[in-house]
């Protein structure tokens, strides 16, 4: 029978396709009883900043439900053709699962991990609330009264609500630009930068850093490498967008992934990336939130393993979220040690 450290190397060492699903299984329940059981432990008792941390948590956390799916197959029937797809993995569409996950963990990190100064956070966080209720503010009604008189009752109700909801929002945006107006990351730059921010902000621009005190555009590559992730993930993200976009690259990677039979490989290690990205989150999740980490210390312990090893080993500056890590490794060594006199080959070969 395998024992915890035998499955450990199994999981962390995949030789099977079958032991990543399994490993990503693992990841994504903690994940999704990590924000389960803090929501509900926090109740309704919760700022409009944190209340949007645990929704971009879970948010990104549950399209891991959508990501091991087409990672595991999907069955298709044409009732116009008669013919059937079987088990149709799907790395493509995976791809851009995951680099949502990616994005929004660099974002997560950035507004509610990175800063510790309160005037920091609060610029970062009401830019990006701004930019997404500038983003609604692009689909205004169009139609004239007359015309509109002449659709159903209900879609004339669906209009009206849609209005109230956008004047109820400009007023927002109205709002949250004289708090950003009034932070000193600011108000103290000259009126030249100020109005060159203001233009990024009508473009519902919301990438930036801070750093020592003063505003920087950046990107998501930037962004996700500014998390304390080493130097592998660099082409992580031009990668997945190769496969997101319709260019001609990703054409002829689709034709070849089939022609070699490549589908299942390029999905295992989406499903590894997408493991890291959920336990990087993970971290910076339980490090926001303090009733999160005492949930995430009542977890079994190789859930915790896995989690805390993807961060010891892939981050540099990551404090560890219990002793788990450390007391599992100690347990390692005594354990070969003792059964195959330290020879870590024959124990995990």
């Amino acid at each position: 029978m395998e024992n915890k450290f035998e499955k450990y190397a199994r999981l962390t060492t995949p030789k099977k396709y079958d032991d990543t699903l399994e490993s990503y299984q693992l990841v994504m329940d903690t994940a999704l009883e990590l924000s389960r059981k803090t929501q509900e432990t926090l109740g309704n008792t919760r700022s409009e900043m944190l209340n949007d941390a645990l929704i971009l948590f879970q948010m990104s956390m549950t399209k891991a439900i959508a990501i091991k799916s087409l990672a595991q197959g999907i069955n298709y029937y044409n009732s116009l053709g008669d013919f059937s797809i079987a088990n149709f993995v799907d790395p493509m569409s995976m791809a851009s699962l995951v680099r949502s996950q990616y994005e929004a963990f660099a974002n997560f990190h950035n507004i509610f991990n990175l800063q510790k100064d309160k005037d920091a956070q609060d610029f970062l966080y009401y830019t990006w609330a701004m930019a997404g209720l500038r983003e609604r503010q692009r689909f205004p009604n169009q139609m004239s009264e007359e015309e509109l008189k002449q659709r159903p009752v209900s879609f004339q109700n669906l209009v009206k609500e849609n209005n109230e909801k956008a004047e109820h929002e400009q007023k927002l945006i109205e709002e949250i630009t004289a708090k950003i107006h009034a932070n000193p990351l600011f108000s103290n730059l000259d009126e030249e930068k100020q109005k060159k921010l203001d233009k990024q902000f009508e473009k519902r621009t919301f990438q930036f850093l801070v750093v020592d005190g003063v505003v920087k555009g950046t990107d998501w590559l930037d962004m996700f490498l500014n998390t304390g992730v080493n130097e592998l993930f660099k082409p992580l993200y031009s990668i997945m967008s190769t496969s997101t976009h319709p260019s001609n690259v990703s054409v002829f990677q689709y034709a070849q992934m089939f022609e070699n039979n490549e589908n299942q490989q390029r999905a295992q290690m989406l499903l590894k990336m997408s493991e890291k990205i959920m336990s990087f989150f993970i971290a910076d999740f339980c490090g926001y939130v303090p009733e999160a980490k005492v949930i995430f210390q009542s977890l079994p312990e190789m859930e915790r393993v896995l989690v805390e090893s993807s961060n010891q080993h892939m981050r540099n500056g990551v404090l560890p979220l219990s002793d788990t890590l450390q007391n599992f490794s100690r347990e390692i060594e005594e354990y070969v040690q003792k059964t195959y006199n330290g020879d870590y080959t024959r124990a995990f070969k």
